[in-house]
């Protein structure tokens, strides 16, 4: 994360872990694939956290891009 100039003081491992979680999901990967893959223990703390989060991002950028 260093060599990719990312604040460390800031952003942990963690952060790459949710973030690569919601890119996949973006992208139309299965839940339980990105479950199983980035190890979430359990699904509901993604839906919770993190697919609303996705769903609202998605919506965002789709508007965008039809204007």
């Amino acid at each position: 994360m260093v060599r990719a100039c990312i604040d460390t003081s800031v952003y942990k491992s963690h952060s790459v872990r949710a973030a690569a979680s919601s890119q996949a999901r973006i992208s139309s990967v299965p839940i339980s694939e990105i479950i199983s893959v980035a190890r979430w223990s359990n699904i509901g703390t993604f839906t919770k956290f993190y697919q609303n989060k996705v769903r609202h991002e998605e919506f965002f950028c789709t508007t965008v891009i039809k204007y």
